[in-house]
């Protein structure tokens, strides 16, 4: 049997990787990864000391390679996954404004009980739920238990009274809207063809070619401002990469914010 380039992987990459590989059509990936090597062929030495060393470039090309040999690009292949979901990125990212509403709220109503004699358990409970709630990443269920710590301290009686002219009910009128909409989108993502072992590499290699291009976007980036060169910036921005999501328009990357 044919060793993958994902067996060399911890379990816990493997799994970073998946969720993040889930989220994109595979030919938007292999497009993108494309763009990165031809980008990499004239600009690799520039960004290699800004923290994208020659190792990255072929480790790109590898993982590009494998994704093709499992099929990904061909019309006739059976192991590609569907494009993203759109409606599951947008409930998404919904349910991320939703969160930022919710914890804005929630650090606005926590200065009141402070100073109050009997507020001290609520800040306590406060401060946890912030601490528990700052980034969700690729993962919708992380994301979804945010927004129930979320709703679950803005309905305690003591918080919900300091938040009550605060945006306290507006914020949980939000929450008690993106919670069932992110859990919907997400159990209505299209099944995937394929064998689910086939599936699951795909979606790793996916993942894998994600995090290798933002990794080249981010050292493009910092040796575009060092050296006054913005073409080196463009050449690796992620427009192929949200072609799907966005009709073909715009290279920034929504998942920047987590």
């Amino acid at each position: 049997m044919t060793m993958s380039i994902v067996d060399d992987l911890s379990p816990e990459s493997r799994q970073d990787y998946l969720l993040i590989g889930r989220q994109f059509g595979s030919r938007d990936t292999q497009a993108q990864g494309n763009k990165g090597l031809n980008a990499l062929a004239k600009y690799g030495a520039v960004i290699a000391p800004f923290g994208y060393p020659t190792a990255d470039a072929d480790r790109l090309g590898a993982v590009l390679a494998e994704q093709t040999a499992a099929g990904v690009g061909r019309e006739s292949e059976k192991t590609a996954k569907k494009v993203t979901n759109k409606a599951f990125v947008s409930a998404s990212g919904s349910a991320k404004t939703s969160r930022r509403q919710a914890r804005t709220v929630l650090e606005s109503a926590r200065r009141p009980l402070r100073e109050s004699k009997t507020g001290q358990q609520a800040v306590a409970d406060i401060d946890s739920v912030l601490q528990r709630t700052q980034r969700s990443g690729a993962n919708p269920l992380l994301l979804a238990q945010q927004l129930e710590l979320l709703h679950a301290a803005l309905s305690d009686p003591t918080i919900a009274a300091a938040a009550a002219d605060r945006g306290g009910p507006e914020a949980l009128a939000q929450l008690e809207l993106a919670l069932p909409a992110l859990r919907a989108a997400d159990a209505g993502r299209a099944a995937p063809r394929g064998t689910p072992a086939e599936t699951e590499l795909i979606d790793v290699l996916d993942g894998m070619i994600v995090a290798l291009v933002r990794d080249a976007r981010r050292a493009a980036r910092a040796a575009a401002e060092a050296l006054g060169q913005p073409a080196i910036a463009k050449a690796f921005e992620l427009d192929e990469l949200y072609r799907s999501r966005r009709g073909g328009g715009g290279g920034e990357d929504p998942d920047v914010t987590v």
